[in-house]
């Protein structure tokens, strides 16, 4: 492929027709397109549509070219057949563009001048209609166009980078460097004159700007270096968080690293250390108060399982009794106030934590009965008892004082079982006393066992042995037989009142004569004596009462 040196192209006028001189070989511009070898610049194009609107036929001499670039021989194209029936709108279209493409056709070329060009070229029949190769070509020049606008703007985009780099080459350009100096310094330079002023004086404006920028950013930097390094110096040197400004300063006046800091450097390493500083000091501050605190309620927690143990409070101790007995001592004391759990709460999970316990040590000796049939009684010591439920492995892993607590209330269950029993037979004593005298034709010969089958027949009097149903019997029908005797001799006793009546008798006595105060201050004094008598009966069924919280009436409850 060769191009001819449009400088010396020539117009000679021939007759008939436009024609080309290849070589001595004159040809038309069709025939000339048919060489494969030869590359026909669009200035040929523009020229010969300009030559196509003279009246005067003209001669354009193609071979003005290099000596060495001239071709030795023609080189025929070869068109590729194409069905023109089948084609697509796209590829149709595309076919078209392609001829307008080798034609030369720019952006100045009208549609009549285009037509009159292709009409006789067989890849335009492509497109059948008129009016599609019109569309077509408008197509084709707003394309030419639209690569017209990048080639300029790549052409000027290199100028620009050409003038930026002839800048940063010099080494003298900075960010106070005047237009008018680099106007006189770069003047010879091809790459300053390539530019039109205004442009220039843009791009020098856009480059003064970054270095203004960069070197606000370098700037930044060094600042930024100064900073870290002062510091670092403090935390080397470890500055107490409590150091003043002023006493910062005079301490590290003489130190290089601070002295190569300005003022706002140094005032702002100071503040941004301190407050790093003081956020670890507090830190570390609050961290101890943590940790003495935590202290403080291991202690406090501790304390109350050594006075559990003890046996100096229980699992129905109240808090306000609690409070006496810790009012002195320094490990409640020292809990109190600081935040958290609240000494009134670690006590109330302490004591359900100890019910919780005792209610599954309580399954486990129940288990243990049920399952060894173990004999209770209220005399059984602590090493009976612990021999006796050594044979289940839970009862072993249990604790020794909890072990100690659970012989207790088992000896305060059984001594209030035997309680209850004597209160039982008791009572059926008296009813079956009641029974017998109120039994109708008893008299002083009456048999036993002449009634034997009537008491028998009351269940309530199983309780009582045969033995003692008989000898009350007798007892009442002796009575019966003293009574008569007196009656006989002349001797009427007086007689006897009912306990209760003789109470309700007494009771109107002493209200009756006695004030309204004197009144209250006996029936105090009388109600004293007999709970104090009451007590003294129940020490033995109380002690363990006192250590559980146990109520006869209620179910086992410890912790």
């Amino acid at each position: 492929m060769y191009e001819p040196n449009l400088h010396h192209i020539t117009q000679e006028p021939n007759e008939g027709k436009i024609q080309f001189d290849l070589g001595g070989k004159p040809v038309n511009f069709n025939e000339l397109l048919a060489y494969s070898n030869i590359q026909v610049p669009s200035i040929v194009h523009t020229a010969t549509s300009e030559l196509l609107n003279h009246p005067t036929d003209t001669h354009i001499n193609l071979f003005a070219y290099q000596p060495y670039d001239r071709p030795t021989q023609l080189v025929k194209k070869t068109e590729k057949k194409i069905d023109y029936e089948n084609l697509t709108k796209e590829e149709a279209s595309r076919i078209f563009k392609k001829l307008l493409s080798d034609l030369g056709v720019t952006a100045t070329w009208h549609w009549e001048d285009a037509k009159r060009i292709v009409q006789n070229e067989s890849r335009a029949k492509a497109l059948k209609s008129i009016r599609e190769q019109k569309q077509a070509f408008n197509e084709y020049i707003a394309e030419y166009k639209q690569r017209e606008k990048e080639e300029i703007r790549q052409k000027k985009l290199h100028l620009k980078n050409q003038f930026i780099e002839m800048l940063e080459e010099s080494h003298v350009v900075t960010s106070q460097t005047k237009y008018y100096d680099i106007a006189r310094f770069f003047v010879n330079d091809p790459r300053f004159r390539a530019l039109e002023d205004i442009e220039r004086e843009n791009i020098f404006q856009d480059y003064l700007d970054d270095l203004e920028k960069k070197d606000k950013e370098y700037q930044r930097e060094i600042t930024k270096q100064h900073i870290n390094n002062l510091r670092n110096l403090f935390e080397e040197q470890k500055l107490s968080p409590d150091t003043t400004w002023e006493q910062c300063r005079e301490l590290y006046s003489k130190h290089p690293i601070f002295k190569i800091a300005d003022e706002y450097e140094q005032i702002t390493a100071f503040t941004e250390y301190m407050k790093v500083a003081e956020k670890q000091d507090f830190d570390e501050k609050r961290r101890i108060r943590r940790y003495h605190e935590r202290k403080n309620r291991e202690a406090y927690r501790q304390m109350l399982e050594d006075k559990f143990r003890l046996e100096e409070f229980t699992i129905k101790t109240k808090w306000n009794k609690m409070m006496m007995i810790l009012k002195d001592d320094p490990r409640y004391l020292n809990i109190l106030g600081q935040p958290g759990s609240t000494p009134k709460e670690l006590f109330d999970y302490f004591i359900t934590t100890q019910k919780a316990n005792f209610k599954r040590h309580k399954a486990i000796l129940k288990q243990v009965i049920r399952n060894y049939n173990i004999k209770l009684t209220s005399k059984m010591t602590f090493e009976e008892f612990n021999n006796a439920f050594s044979v289940n492995t839970d009862y072993i892993a249990i604790k020794d004082e909890n072990k100690k607590f659970l012989h207790e209330y088992v000896l305060a269950k059984v001594r209030q079982k035997e309680k209850d029993t004597v209160k039982k037979y008791m009572k059926a004593i008296k009813k079956y006393e009641s029974f017998v005298r109120s039994i109708e034709g008893v008299n002083k010969n009456s048999k036993y066992e002449d009634y034997k089958e009537l008491i028998n027949q009351r269940e309530n009097f199983n309780v009582i042995g045969e033995d003692e149903k008989r000898m009350k019997f007798y007892g009442y029908v002796l009575r019966m037989t003293q009574d008569s005797d007196s009656e006989e001799s002349g001797i009427i006793e007086k007689p006897r009142k009912r306990r209760g009546e003789e109470d309700r008798s007494k009771r109107k006595r002493r209200k009756s004569s006695s004030s309204s105060s004197e009144s209250n201050e006996r029936r105090q004094e009388h109600l004293y004596h007999r709970n104090r008598n009451d007590d003294k009966c129940k020490v033995s069924y109380y002690d363990a009462k006192d250590r559980y919280g146990y109520h006869a009436n209620n179910k086992l409850s410890y912790d």
